[in-house]
C-alpha cells in the first residue's frame, strides 16, 4: 500500500513516514435533473488525486459557476446565504464565492 501511495506523491516517501491521507465531505449537495447536468471542465485531468481547483471568476470555473446558478432554483453558497438563479442571468454580476464559515474546512487539502 505504501508503494501505491508513494506513486501519487510529489515527493518521495521517507522510510518510516506516515503520510496523511484525507478526504473532503460535501455537506450541502445539490442534485440537478439529468437534463440540467453541467459539463465537466474541458481541462479536467483523467486522474486527480488532490488539489485541483478552479477560479470561479474566470474561464472554466466561471462557466461552471454560472451554469450551476442558472440550473438551480436556488444555489446555496454557504449555510446561511442563498442566491436566486436570476442572479446568474446572462450579463448579471457573478456572485463571488465565499469563504467557508468559521469551523468549516475549505476545499484545500490540509497536510496535518
Amino acid at each position: 500500500m505504501r508503494a501505491r501511495i508513494a506513486k501519487y506523491r510529489s515527493r518521495p516517501l521517507v522510510v518510516g513516514e506516515d503520510p496523511v491521507i484525507g478526504c473532503l465531505m460535501i455537506t450541502q449537495p445539490v442534485f440537478f435533473p439529468d437534463a440540467s447536468w453541467v459539463a465537466q471542465p474541458r481541462d479536467w485531468p483523467k486522474n486527480v488525486v488532490a488539489g485541483k481547483r478552479y477560479d470561479l471568476q474566470k474561464d472554466e470555473g466561471q462557466r461552471i459557476w454560472r451554469a450551476c446558478l442558472t440550473n438551480a432554483p436556488v444555489a446555496l453558497v454557504d449555510a446561511t446565504t442563498a442566491i436566486p438563479a436570476a442572479a446568474a442571468a446572462p450579463g448579471a454580476a457573478i456572485p463571488p464565492p465565499q469563504s467557508p464559515p468559521p469551523g468549516r474546512r475549505s476545499a484545500r487539502r490540509s497536510r496535518g
